[in-house]
């Protein structure tokens, strides 16, 4: 089978040496290179085991997201950030609650400036319907906000990488979902001052139209991200079935922060 060359056409990093190789390129100073290491510690903690629905691994996620960030050459606590996304929304921190214990864990590896980016973006309600408005309201918005919508970028362009979402969505939808909103966070990216992330969002989304999607015997019979763990890793029977269940009633204790933090406490 003839290789679809758009595919294969990104160089962003796909492992921790590739981004620090990058970011030396990049003149990024020691100082900052320390940062990522320690960021990539955390991230070695929260997410040995996990994957995206399409079965790649979400540590290459996480630092394919950084590596886009580093080459719009982005201040390093967004790098860094970036690197951390999803560390609220789907890193697993065992049985640690409150959510503060969580929140300390990250600033003790991160600093409190980028964890508060990590923070906002968990926050972030991001779906098509609020793209028009973010852009509309980005001058007023302060300056942590646009580099929580920067790193929201960075994300969903890494997602759209080698047609990722045609591996564990239809072709059409797959399709849709590249097309659907694709002017608005062109728009949002060129708002931000970045035209270089336009063009590659530009890019990834045409590459699902480039060639023909993959068979179904590659695609993933999941939408949603999962862990898949080696049986010597198996947890006992008590902690597992603490975790579960610490699992189900999770989005109600984050919900019962949330609102208690917005009244002026913190759990």
């Amino acid at each position: 089978m003839k290789a679809n060359p758009l595919q294969v056409r990104h160089s962003y990093a796909q492992t921790n040496l590739q981004l620090y190789n990058q970011m030396l390129a990049g003149g990024y100073s020691d100082a900052d290179l320390d940062r990522v290491r320690r960021c990539y510690g955390l991230v070695l903690y929260l997410f040995t085991g996990h994957y995206r629905a399409n079965g790649k691994p979400f540590l290459i996620h996480l630092i394919g997201t950084a590596s886009i960030l580093a080459a719009i050459e982005a201040p390093i606590r967004v790098v860094c950030a970036g690197l951390l996304h999803a560390a609220y929304e789907h890193g697993d921190f065992g049985m640690e609650f409150p959510f503060s214990r969580r929140r300390a864990r990250v600033r003790r590896s991160a600093g409190q400036e980028v964890e508060e980016l990590v923070v906002q973006y968990s926050r972030l309600e991001w779906v098509a319907s609020k793209a028009p408005s973010y852009r509309r309201d980005l001058r007023a918005m302060a300056p942590t906000q646009r580099d929580v919508l920067l790193i929201r970028l960075a994300n969903e362009l890494e997602d759209s990488l080698d047609s990722g979402l045609l591996y564990c969505l239809t072709p059409h939808k797959g399709q849709v979902l590249a097309g659907a909103h694709l002017d608005e966070l062109i728009g949002l990216a060129h708002e931000l001052e970045q035209p270089g992330l336009a063009a590659s969002l530009r890019q990834a989304a045409g590459d699902f139209h480039a060639g023909p999607p993959p068979p179904d015997v590659l695609r993933s019979p999941t939408t949603a991200s999962y862990t898949a763990l080696s049986p010597s890793y198996g947890l006992r029977p008590s902690v597992r079935i603490g975790r579960t269940v610490f699992a189900f009633i999770r989005p109600a204790l984050d919900r019962l922060y949330r609102i208690a933090t917005a009244g002026g406490r913190e759990l």
